[in-house]
């Protein structure tokens, strides 16, 4: 392990309908941040040499958020991905990941594509599964020093 790497432990999510104040997801047990793509588009001419060229497409796809934790049905966490999922409610969430010093919020709207338990194994507890839709850009900042109450 190099001196730089972070440990994953500690990750968060947070998330509530946009406008509602934002929540931490209870019990997660792994978090996958939004993974951005971009499309390349062959543009290779007879005229080029042997390696081929691309050109990026304009726009770019914000990624999905997958999570699973412990399921407990009835839980505030699951109301909120249940409603996204029926309904295509909107999303705010934050994630937080630990940085060159402290850590970042990588912040954005999401919807639910896909939300429920896993198998119910003998052994073992219940978990969910959860995708969410990134919808728009996300936004990297430091995460603010909470302001120390007098």
């Amino acid at each position: 392990m190099t001196a730089s790497a972070k440990k994953t432990f500690g990750g968060e999510l947070w998330a509530a309908e946009v406008g509602d104040p934002l929540v931490k997801v209870a019990e997660s047990l792994s978090i996958a941040l939004p993974v951005m793509t971009r499309a390349a588009t062959n543009v290779t001419t007879h005229d080029g040499g042997q390696a081929q060229e691309f050109s990026p497409e304009g726009t770019y796809d914000p990624g999905e958020l997958n999570l699973t934790g412990h399921y407990i049905a009835g839980s505030t966490d699951d109301d909120l991905f249940m409603l996204s999922v029926t309904t295509g409610a909107l999303l705010e969430f934050k994630g937080v990941a630990k940085a060159a010093s402290g850590t970042e919020d990588l912040e954005g709207v999401a919807f639910v594509t896909s939300y429920g338990p896993n198998a119910f194994e003998v052994n073992g507890v219940q978990m969910f599964s959860v995708t969410l839709k990134v919808t728009g850009e996300v936004d990297q900042s430091p995460t603010p020093t909470p302001t120390p109450t007098p």
